[in-house]
Parts: structure tokens; C-alpha cells; sequence
């Protein structure tokens, strides 16, 4: 994964000016903006991605693309949607609460912010297919310890 930083130089005294930001702090402000907005499950897209999130993102980042020229911020985010919800009134209120929550957490005005709905599911399939990835996590973390553990043995 690849990391940038990103600088504001913000005029309101509650942020100081030239601070940096890494991706993934952005990345996660977008992440919960969105994820508490009433419908939105989570993000990602199909379920391989989901479980591939869960072993190899712990911070939540995954279903988030930022993109930065000059000093425009465009972020991009995948949601999931509660199956039977309004789905452009929650897009909308995702877009919303991730400008708001960049502005006021780290100073960033989002030049766009391109949500895109890739799946809708109950929430019991949601929850389901979350415990399902966790377990998939805990199993391939599992193997890897294991390996390196025959690795270590191996080598004395």
C-alpha cells in the first residue's frame, strides 16, 4: 500500500497550518463518516474483498481511494447499503458526512467525493459474512505463525 501525506494549510486557528496528514488517518476519517450513516453497512465490495480487508487492513481503510493534485482532495469510497433502504438518500448523506468530517477533523476541503453503492445485503447477511471473513483472518494468521515458525525451526 501507498502512502502519501497530504498538507493543509488552513486558515482557521483550530488546525495549525503545514500539517501532514498520512493516508490512512484520512482514510479512516472517510471510512467512520461514512459507516455512521444510518444504511450504510460498510465498506468495500464483494466479499473476497471484504475478507481480504479484514487479513490485510486492520486500520479500515479499504473502500477508499484518495486522490491529491495541487491542493484538491478527491476521495472515492465503495459502500455497502442496507438491503430495502433509500439508497441515493444515503449516498448523499455519505458524500455529506465525509466533506464535513474532513473539513472539521483535518481542515481538507474534498474537491469531489464519488461514492459508489457495490453491494446491498440485510444486515444479517452483512454481520454473517463479517464474522466469516474474521474467521478466514484468524485462520490465515494462523498458517502464517505456523509457517514461520517451521521456518525458524528449520534454520537453526
Amino acid at each position: 500500500m501507498q502512502d502519501n501525506t497530504y498538507t493543509t494549510t488552513a486558515t482557521t486557528t483550530a488546525v495549525p497550518e503545514n500539517v501532514n496528514y498520512n493516508d490512512s488517518v484520512l482514510k479512516k476519517i472517510v471510512n467512520t463518516a461514512a459507516t455512521q450513516v444510518e444504511g450504510v453497512l460498510g465498506l468495500g465490495s464483494t466479499l473476497m474483498e471484504n475478507i481480504s480487508g479484514v487479513v490485510k487492513d486492520a486500520e479500515n481503510t479499504h473502500g477508499v481511494s484518495l486522490n491529491q493534485k495541487n491542493d484538491t482532495l478527491d476521495v472515492d469510497v465503495k459502500l455497502v447499503v442496507e438491503f430495502g433502504k433509500n439508497i441515493p438518500q444515503i449516498a448523499t448523506a455519505a458524500e455529506a458526512s465525509i466533506r464535513k468530517s474532513l473539513k472539521e477533523m483535518a481542515g481538507l476541503n474534498a474537491n469531489s467525493v464519488k461514492v459508489e453503492v457495490v453491494d446491498t445485503m440485510t444486515r444479517q447477511e452483512f454481520e454473517d459474512k463479517t464474522k466469516q471473513g474474521r474467521q478466514v483472518s484468524d485462520f490465515v494468521e494462523k498458517k502464517q505463525e505456523e509457517h514461520a515458525a517451521k521456518q525458524a525451526d528449520s534454520d537453526r
